[in-house]
């Protein structure tokens, strides 16, 4: 996962729980709120714990323990619940967007559009000479009919 997306889904759950993470706190619902990022990351981004702890700047143990009671977390919270799909509808959603953003395929399609680019332009190029001499016939037959009359 990219930077970007890491502060992405910290962003929604910062939204969806309003929560800080900047602030360190152990209060119930920052808990909460980092247990989903733990879920998520692990769950549907397949992250492994050390990572998810380098991005909440936790240990990997304290990951574990989250994930290990968020099932349960769940059940004795109904906004956690909410806040959690909440959070994962908008983040699924999200996610399918950087998934078209393959960097192979990001380039492969830049060639291509390149290559579109260059075809049109030789087209454009080669209309305007039609034009400039389908133009000119016509300026030369009118030139021919003021001559005539």
């Amino acid at each position: 996962m990219t930077e970007q997306q890491i502060k992405d889904l910290k962003r929604i759950i910062e939204d969806v729980c309003k929560v800080d993470f900047k602030l360190r706190s152990r209060k119930r619902k920052y808990i909460n709120a980092r247990a989903i990022g733990y879920e998520i990351l692990r769950k549907k981004e397949h992250q492994s714990l050390q990572t998810i702890a380098r991005y909440f700047n936790k240990n990997h143990s304290t990951v574990l323990y989250g994930l290990k009671n968020f099932k349960y977390m769940l059940l004795d919270d109904a906004q956690m619940k909410r806040n959690y799909q909440e959070v994962e509808r908008v983040w699924t959603n999200l996610s399918e967007e950087y998934k078209d953003l393959n960097p192979f395929k990001l380039k492969k399609q830049l060639k291509n559009l390149e290559e579109q680019n260059k075809m049109l332009n030789l087209s454009l190029i080669d209309v305007q000479k039609k034009f400039e001499t389908r133009l000119k016939k016509i300026e030369d037959k009118l030139k021919y009919a003021k001559s005539s009359s």
